[in-house]
């Protein structure tokens, strides 16, 4: 029950990761 959630959070993280590194946070 817990692996799911595991791995969307994981998931998630990448991808957030990926978008940051693609388009750089700009003020």
């Amino acid at each position: 029950v817990l692996l799911p959630t595991i791995v969307m959070l994981l998931l998630i993280a990448v991808r957030t990761r990926v978008d940051t590194e693609v388009h750089p946070t700009q003020p």
